[in-house]
Order: C-alpha cells, then sequence, then structure tokens
C-alpha cells in the first residue's frame, strides 16, 4: 500500500502562519515543528501566497478556498450519482 497524504489543518495553517511570517523561522524549521516535509510547507507558501499588499500568506483565507472546494466537489460528484 502507498503513503498516505493529508492536507494541512486549520491549526497547522495558522501555526505557519504564526512560525513563519511572525517568529521569521525558516522553513524547514517549520516544517519539522509540524512534523511536515520542507517540501509540502514550501508548497503551501508557494501556491497560497497573496499579493494584494505585501506577500503574504493568509491562513484563514487559504483555508476558506480549501473548504469551498471541498463542498464544490461534494456537490459535483453527488449530483453525477
Amino acid at each position: 500500500m502507498g503513503i498516505h497524504y493529508s492536507h494541512l489543518s486549520r491549526f497547522e495553517r495558522c501555526r505557519l502562519f504564526q512560525w513563519y511570517h511572525c517568529e521569521k523561522k525558516s522553513i524547514r524549521e517549520v516544517a519539522r515543528l509540524l512534523n511536515r516535509s520542507h517540501a509540502t510547507i514550501s508548497r503551501e507558501i508557494k501556491r497560497n501566497k497573496s499579493y494584494n499588499y505585501v506577500p503574504t500568506y493568509y491562513p484563514h483565507l487559504v483555508q476558506f478556498y480549501y473548504e469551498q472546494l471541498k463542498m464544490e466537489l461534494r456537490t459535483y460528484l453527488e449530483r453525477d450519482n
């Protein structure tokens, strides 16, 4: 059986924001603290960085988009069945 992957939780996203942006910890240090791969943390920041005012990762906005996408996918799958 293959490797099991899971999405970052709301808690992990908030901790990522706190440690990476507020406390200026490195990506590798944040990954170690969250017990995740540094590549996962790097991709999360890269994919979800907002450029509105200052390039920043906003965890609540990212979590909102994730939940919306999940709900849309569920609706799509239920409609096809």
